[in-house]
């Protein structure tokens, strides 16, 4: 409800100076994101830009290989980062928890510490959703700055990830490379 310029006001009064607003390739969100980030420029403070593609079909199906979730991502990615570097917008996270969602971590109670508390089936899935964004973010704006996050104690996936492994500890596969890691932590991890 609130205007761009409104947002921009009420963030300067409580001393911020950066903000992280989510959006996909969708036109409706990507315009409001666009209004936004333009305030931003004209206020000389930076949005951190959420890239909200998660891994499943419009069916909510894991996405069918990571070759398939590559290329759906590296699309959505490159879009946003076409659209908003004209205000810019140079830092963006590429997914949303994926490493916390249903058809990748095997136990929720499980912290996440080894790679092998996540499903290796869907594992390539998650992954090329990474790449995808950070690889379509980079073709469109090669010097942005593409993040990461990992919930609770998911460094067993930053592990991995980075590593090319899978979580039945098989190795050789493509890394994923981040240059900003955010980790999602909540009160009732204590």
């Amino acid at each position: 409800t609130y205007t761009p310029a409104q947002i921009v006001l009420m963030l300067k009064g409580l001393g911020m100076s950066t903000y992280r607003v989510g959006c996909s390739d969708d036109p409706a969100q990507l315009t409001a994101v666009s209004a936004l980030a333009q305030a931003f420029q004209s206020a000389g403070m930076k949005l951190f830009v959420l890239i909200n593609q998660g891994m499943t079909d419009a069916s909510g199906n894991v996405l069918s290989g990571e070759k398939v979730a590559y290329n759906q991502a590296f699309m959505v990615g490159s879009t946003v980062a076409n659209r908003l570097k004209q205000y810019g917008v140079t830092m963006y996270e590429c997914g949303n928890e994926l490493t916390r969602q249903n058809s990748t971590i095997l136990d929720f109670n499980q912290a996440g510490n080894t790679a092998k508390d996540f499903n290796n089936a869907n594992w390539p899935a998650m992954r090329g959703v990474m790449r995808g964004m950070i690889d379509g973010v980079k073709s469109v704006q090669p010097n942005a700055k593409c993040g990461i996050n990992f919930c609770a104690a998911d460094i067993g996936a930053a592990d991995a990830l980075w590593e090319g492994s899978q979580p039945d500890g098989t190795t050789g596969y493509p890394t994923v490379r981040w240059d900003i890691t955010t980790w999602h932590n909540y009160e009732v991890y204590g």
